[in-house]
């Protein structure tokens, strides 16, 4: 005699599955957001190993490399890891640059988001904060030379209120990534010249989520 599975068997099966799959895909997609962070960190060190080499070749730390629009008109902002790092010198194996939780900027929509990478001495453009502003020279004391930096988890920039590309005091100070405050937390994953940065002890800062975009347009 042949006997199938009852409707509260099969039922049952369904609703283990669907447990089990309830645990195993937030897991899975926690592991492979750890890994990234991971590869970014590790991306991080190779590109301040890179940087402290081009330095000790040229006798100064290279300037980031200005965004520009699908015509080739140079932006203001972002900074980004300068391709003189690759050639002629190839001071890091890896040309692309790109961050992995990086996203087109809207108004650059063929540009795919490099590393972030500012050095507070360079002045990129006339009509930016020149090296001695507040900011650039709050950083100096603060974070070194430079910074390197990346999106976080949420996949946009949590910049302080009020960014203006230098001429206000905590204009560089952009919300650390901290995975203890929980994996998806707000912040970007961001390398100062001698440590990975977790916060400002003793600064008083509000931060705005930004869209990719230029905050100044």
């Amino acid at each position: 005699m042949k006997r199938g599975f009852t409707l509260i068997e099969l039922l049952i099966v369904v609703a283990i599955i669907g447990v089990l799959a309830a645990i195993a895909v937030p897991n899975f997609m926690n592991a492979r957001l750890r890994a990234t962070i991971a590869r970014i960190h590790g991306d991080h060190q190779a590109l301040r190993t890179a940087v402290e080499s081009y330095a000790v070749d040229n006798g100064a730390y290279p300037c980031p490399e200005l965004a520009s629009d699908d015509q080739g008109n140079v932006t203001t902002w972002p900074y980004y890891v300068p391709d003189k790092l690759v050639a002629p010198v190839s001071y890091i194996s890896n040309a692309k640059l790109y961050d992995p939780l990086g996203r087109p900027l809207e108004d650059l929509p063929r540009l795919v988001s490099r590393y972030r990478f500012k050095v507070f001495r360079c002045q990129t453009r006339s009509n930016l904060a020149d090296a001695n502003s507040p900011g650039n020279a709050e950083a100096l004391n603060v974070l070194g030379q430079y910074m390197i930096v990346s999106h976080g988890p949420n996949r946009w920039l949590d910049l302080p209120s009020g960014f203006s590309d230098g001429a206000n005091t905590t204009d560089w100070f952009w919300l650390p990534y901290d995975a203890s405050n929980g994996l998806l937390s707000p912040g970007d994953i961001i390398r100062a010249q001698g440590h990975q940065v977790a916060g400002y002890p003793g600064y008083d800062i509000t931060w705005n989520v930004s869209a990719p975009r230029s905050p100044n347009g």
